[in-house]
């Protein structure tokens, strides 16, 4: 796992930012989804703006997997992600 408070690798792989891309229907419904299920949010940490992603390098270097997330609360399926690093 990495983490990388410069956005270098962020801004490499050209992950959204945005306030166009964060608000939205998907993320509101997905937010309401949440809600409802019982979570709640945090304490805000980071860019309120930013939408997130999953990659998967091996040792080699080379990209095995690659997700965008398109709106706020979009995730990868589980199964491609694990797939990909295994």
């Amino acid at each position: 796992m990495l983490s990388d408070p410069s956005l270098e690798t962020y801004k490499f792989l050209n992950f959204k930012s945005g306030f166009t891309d964060v608000i939205g229907m998907k993320s509101f419904t997905q937010g309401f989804a949440a809600l409802r299920a019982g979570f709640m949010p945090g304490s805000l940490q980071g860019h309120a703006l930013q939408l997130g992603g999953a990659v998967v390098v091996v040792p080699e270097g080379k990209i095995t997997y690659l997700f965008k997330s398109s709106a706020a609360g979009d995730h990868p399926p589980i199964e491609a992600l694990l797939a990909a690093a295994g």
